[in-house]
């Protein structure tokens, strides 16, 4: 039992990154669309870090860039960055409200939004619009609180049990 309440945060966050491979159906929203991966990294980051070590937020990474089409590593690296920047900043962020946690998302959503722009336009080699990154930024930002909701069961489930 104890070895499946460590790989909770893991499987979590790839599911995330698998429901964010499943189209919207929406017009417009064909590409672009909320990238949960990083709301579940984040989310565990803050919450339980020791059960999502940093091999597997880069294996989530390399999930999320084989289904997202993008550069192979960009997005297990950003997941990286993130991690490390949260950990950095954790004994602020723990304990926290939930408005103010979310607040804290924000730049997070944004900085990594551009800084993944930037890999692909440097992979890409021109410089791409910015406008979708932009967008699913917003989109991730907005749906961090269903998944921070979704995750805090799954981690009360995981306090129950153990």
């Amino acid at each position: 039992m104890r070895i499946l309440t460590r790989l909770v945060p893991t499987a979590t966050s790839i599911f995330f990154v698998l429901l964010g491979a499943v189209p919207l159906g929406l017009p417009g929203f064909a590409t672009v669309g909320p990238l949960y991966s990083l709301c579940a990294v984040f989310f565990w980051t803050v919450v339980r870090p020791t059960l999502l070590p940093p091999f597997a937020v880069f294996f989530v990474g390399l999930v999320e860039d084989s289904l997202s089409g993008g550069p192979l590593g960009l997005w297990a690296v950003l997941f990286l960055l993130v991690q490390f920047v949260t950990i950095s900043q954790r004994r602020v962020l723990v304990g926290i409200r939930f408005l103010l946690s979310w607040a804290s998302f924000v730049p997070v959503c944004y900085i990594v939004g551009v800084a993944a722009w930037g890999g692909a336009s440097l992979y890409y080699g021109h410089i791409l619009s910015l406008r979708p990154i932009m967008l699913q930024s917003t989109l991730t930002l907005l749906a961090y609180p269903a998944v921070a909701w979704l995750l805090t069961l799954c981690m009360r489930k995981l306090i129950s049990s153990g």
